[in-house]
């Protein structure tokens, strides 16, 4: 702008330096143009400063906009992280009407966020449920009910922005939060070779669902897998998997990314020998008999098994324990035998039956009606 009016004014002034006196009239005219150039160029100047100014005025305003977002970001992320990490406290602050909140919340930082300082809690106010307010007067704090803190943070553009956050446990001096994240399985079934079908479902408690899960050390027998959004290992076992123990270590995560871990294992085994009950027969009982006892047994399957009488019925007062596949009790005198099916299951839903009675029998019967007669000594 400046180049531009220094070559106006030097044409000017070589055009007047040439003038002949007789030309004298058209300087009066010349100096009049020349004035009207140089408030032309004065305006031109005053509005080139004002829009340069404006746009600078505009980028500096876009900044500060953006900075003002990244703000409000980092302190909603900042104010739910503190808010679970007060209500994790065994004796929570908000229990007990403090004045001031220490808090050091780890958080993860939004994508592209940097150059931000978060600042301590700037005020506290306490909740009166007379009133249904709030109050900066702690003097009218009411332990356990809600408490409303705000926070506030300086972007990289030296701009702040602050945040009401609520932390609430009504009417108990207990957390209102959620309880610790925790896996909750305790085992896992085992598997057979060939098995079709195999699932065990992991359970977690405590965080805020909901849950995502991972294995993040050992691996799982092959052709199961985990699914990581209910939990379940499930899959068919290969006929040609290998046996053994295979030892994992589950991941559970909550919607707040909270974490736990547990060490489990699942034992593969191979085809077990077929079930089956071994017991051939059982002993006769007497009829009044005490503690009449007999134990069915089983062979191959996977224990433990299970015992119960599918068919017919056992002398009465007798009576089966399906832990323990033990017959036992008293025969009453009015008992009779029978026939009946017991059937035993194994660990993994195998089955065998087998057809077995007792006999009933009276008891022994007492036949001399009279005695002999003694002799005198």
């Amino acid at each position: 702008m400046s180049a531009l009016l220094k070559r106006l004014v030097r044409s000017v002034v070589t055009k007047m330096t040439n003038l002949r006196t007789a030309d004298r009239r058209r300087v009066s005219e010349l100096g009049d143009t020349l004035v009207e150039v140089l408030v032309a160029l004065a305006v031109i100047g005053i509005a080139s400063v004002a829009l340069f100014g404006g746009f600078a005025t505009s980028v500096t305003s876009s900044a500060e906009h953006r900075s003002l977002a990244t703000l409000d970001t980092v302190l909603k992320s900042y104010a739910e992280t503190a808010t679970y990490q007060i209500q994790q406290q065994v004796n929570p602050l908000y229990a007990n009407c403090p004045t001031s909140y220490t808090l050091n919340p780890s958080f993860t930082v939004p994508p592209g966020v940097t150059g931000y300082t978060p600042l301590p809690i700037t005020s506290i106010q306490y909740w009166v449920p007379l009133t249904s307010s709030f109050t900066t007067h702690v003097s009218q704090c009411v332990a356990g009910a809600p408490q409303m803190l705000t926070v506030s943070a300086t972007g990289p553009n030296h701009t702040q922005e602050s945040l009401n956050f609520i932390v609430d446990d009504p009417g108990s001096v207990a957390p209102s939060g959620p309880t610790p994240l925790s896996v909750t399985t305790t085992s896992l079934a085992s598997a057979q070779v060939g098995q079709t079908g195999y699932s065990q479902t992991l359970a977690a408690a405590g965080g805020t669902t909901p849950y995502s899960w991972s294995i993040t050390s050992g691996s799982l027998p092959s052709t199961l897998s985990l699914n990581g959004s209910t939990g379940v290992i499930s899959g068919n076992v290969s006929s040609s998997a290998m046996t053994g123990t295979f030892a994992i270590q589950v991941q559970v995560t909550d919607s707040n990314h909270s974490t736990a871990t547990k060490s489990l294992s699942i034992t593969v085994t191979s085809v077990p020998v077929p079930l089956s009950v071994t017991t051939a027969s059982l002993a006769a009982a007497e009829k009044g008999q005490i503690a009449y006892s007999q134990t069915l047994a089983a062979a191959g399957g996977t224990t433990p098994y299970s015992w119960s009488i599918t068919s017919g019925s056992l002398p009465s007062t007798l009576s089966l324990n399906g832990s323990t596949g033990v017959i036992s009790g008293n025969v009453s005198g009015t008992a009779v035998g029978g026939t009946f099916t017991v059937r035993v299951a194994d660990a993994l839903g195998a089955t065998a039956t087998k057809s077995l009675s007792i006999t009933v029998n009276s008891g022994p019967s007492v036949s001399t009606t009279s005695l002999a007669g003694g002799h005198e000594k």
